[in-house]
C-alpha cells in the first residue's frame, strides 16, 4: 500500500516502509516478471508506485534483472528524470435511497 494511504495502511507495510527509508538506500531497482493480472499486463510493470515514498525506485524486465544481478554488490549509477507534482484529490461519496441524512 501506498505510504499515506488512509484507507488501509498495515502496521508491517508502514514497517516494510521505515525500514526502506532508513537503510541509506539511494533507489530501488525493481525486476518484474510477466503477470497479465497486475498493472493492465504491461511489462515490466512498476512495482512501486508511491509518490510520497521518499526513495525513488525504477523498474526493468526480468531478463534485465537477471543480467544486473551478478553486479550486485557494485556501484551503479542511475538516471531517472522525473518529479513530483502537488496536486489535489477527492473521493466521490453517493448514497443510494431517498433518506440522504443516514
Amino acid at each position: 500500500m501506498p505510504k499515506n494511504f488512509v484507507f488501509c495502511n498495515p502496521e508491517h507495510h508502514q514497517k516494510i516502509i521505515s525500514l526502506l527509508e532508513s537503510s541509506g538506500a539511494a533507489a530501488i531497482i525493481a525486476a518484474t516478471g510477466r503477470n497479465a493480472s497486475l498493472a493492465g499486463g504491461v511489462y515490466p510493470f512498476p512495482l512501486i508506485e508511491d509518490g510520497d515514498l521518499n526513495i525513488p525506485s525504477v523498474y526493468m524486465t526480468e531478463e534485465e534483472g537477471v543480467r544486473l544481478l551478478p553486479f550486485i554488490v557494485k556501484q551503479a549509477k542511475i538516471e531517472s528524470i522525473s518529479k513530483r507534482i502537488m496536486g489535489k484529490g477527492f473521493n466521490a461519496v453517493a448514497r443510494k435511497g431517498s433518506n440522504l441524512s443516514e
